[in-house]
């Protein structure tokens, strides 16, 4: 029982220590650049989704208008005619009307999605030449890997087994600060 606690204690430890000593790393390692890089892609992420979106209401606009003329042309032809011919051209004419205006709208659609993802593409690469691609911030993870890994194995049981002390420490401190607290207690409720 005594070794699961003092393993568990142990683990704790090293595992505070690690996360203590990335966050220095990390805050002492500060690279405007990725911040730039993050904010150009951000930039051009916004153009591509904006110009979905305007192509997407281009769109949409295209196939209602498309339903709306096909919807009035069928109204009409029913109203003006009882010639069961001559309506059948009529619906016939409306629905190739139709079709058309949809295939249109589609090439247009694929059209406008081509467009962006090349503008995206161009602006990626701008992005990367000019603040360089996001591996900078892998650096830093490597960094705090490598800082890790050159502490010697006598290094990381100090630092372990200083902070297990401080621990300690605070346990026997919080469990006189509970003892004291109350025997406080029980002397005020004399």
């Amino acid at each position: 029982m005594k070794n699961k606690i003092l393993y568990s204690l142990l683990t704790i430890s090293l595992f505070a220590f690690s996360s203590v000593f990335a966050e220095e790393v990390v805050s002492n390692t500060t690279d405007t650049s990725i911040t730039d890089y993050y904010t150009c892609m951000s930039s051009i992420s916004i153009e591509k989704e904006n110009a979905y979106i305007n192509g997407w209401n281009k769109y949409t606009s295209v196939i209602s208008s498309a339903y709306t003329k096909r919807k009035d042309t069928i109204a009409s032809a029913w109203i003006s005619s009882t010639d069961k011919t001559a309506i059948q051209k009529i619906l016939t004419a409306a629905d190739k009307d139709f079709s058309q205006n949809l295939l249109s709208a589609q090439k247009e659609w694929k059209t406008i999605q081509s467009d962006a993802v090349k503008k995206f593409q161009t602006g990626k690469t701008n992005c990367i030449k000019e603040f360089g691609s996001s591996s900078s911030s892998t650096t830093k993870n490597n960094t705090i890997s490598n800082s890790l890994n050159s502490l010697s194995r006598e290094d990381l049981i100090k630092k372990i087994e200083e902070l297990t002390a401080l621990l300690k420490k605070q346990q026997s401190q919080s469990t006189s600060n509970n003892t004291s607290s109350t025997t406080n207690n029980s002397s005020s409720n004399k």
